[in-house]
């Protein structure tokens, strides 16, 4: 636990977005009225606003499981896989990954 809080110090502060603002404006930005009025404005803003909170879902989970099992000596070969995760398997740490300093 201690070494999350220590890299919750000096984590990407773009992570910390205000979520319902990104989806109230990525309702103005992908609707069907902002095709047709301002094609060259139409954008995905949810996806892209919220790519480095997933990566840094993605990684900061990955280094709790590593931190968790870093003393049990059958699981220091299975963290050489955690570099090159699949997708799907991204999205399963994304689901394990706990952010400690919201309580």
């Amino acid at each position: 636990m201690k070494k999350f809080f220590e890299r919750a110090k000096v984590r990407d502060t773009s992570i910390e977005v205000n979520l319902d603002k990104l989806y109230a404006e990525n309702d103005k930005t992908t609707s069907i009225a902002a095709l047709l009025v301002e094609p060259e404005n139409y954008k995905a803003t949810a996806e892209d606003g919220t790519a480095s909170i997933r990566e840094y879902m993605v990684k900061e989970g990955v280094q709790q499981y590593r931190d968790y099992y870093e003393s049990d000596a059958e699981e220091q070969g299975f963290f050489e896989y955690l570099d090159n995760l699949t997708n799907r398997d991204r999205i399963r740490f994304m689901e394990l990954f706990e952010d400690f300093t919201l309580e």
